[in-house]
């Protein structure tokens, strides 16, 4: 009895610590564009993550692709796949969902506000420290599924964040 009280101590350990916690901020965005993006990524396993991320502006922010468009909000959960591919370790590929929302500006100075849902992929790669430290590159994009007035068709995601795993 005393063995398998052992042995189950010791699977859930080694299985809580092979999980681990990521906290990132994209700091492109804040440079370049005073908006804060900060997200949290619970790692399932070395293949595998799920993570959320937000987003909002500092300042009155146009969308980049759009100046009619001022977004101001962005919930996105993801599932996140990493590769092992050698040299190209960390290699990740991710399909998120985003809850976005803001306002679009018409021809004639009117303002509709708008909410919508998106789809799509993002690719990247990620170095992890020893210590921790977390760097991770991505681009990609998605599509609004609703159709909302105002919205924009189209979602781009792309960041530069540094965070810590923990």
């Amino acid at each position: 009895m005393k063995n398998i009280i052992i042995a189950i101590v010791l699977f859930f350990s080694i299985t809580i610590n092979a999980q681990s916690h990521e906290v990132k901020l994209d700091v492109l965005d804040v440079i370049a564009f005073k908006t804060l993006d900060v997200t949290y990524q619970f790692n399932i396993n070395e293949e595998s993550s799920v993570g959320v991320s937000l987003y909002t502006p500092l300042s009155d922010n146009r969308y980049i692709f759009d100046d009619d468009i001022e977004e101001s909000f962005r919930f996105t959960p993801y599932y996140r796949h990493y590769f092992q591919l050698g040299i190209a370790g960390n290699f990740f590929a991710d399909a998120f969902l985003s809850i976005n929302s803001g306002t679009f500006f018409a021809q004639d100075a009117s303002e509709k506000k708008y909410t919508d849902g998106a789809f799509g992929f993002n690719v990247g790669k990620a170095y992890i420290s020893p210590r921790g430290f977390v760097l991770e590159g991505f681009v990609g994009g998605g599509r609004n599924l609703f159709e909302s007035e105002g919205a924009p068709n189209f979602i781009a995601n792309f960041a530069v964040n540094l965070g810590y795993r923990f």
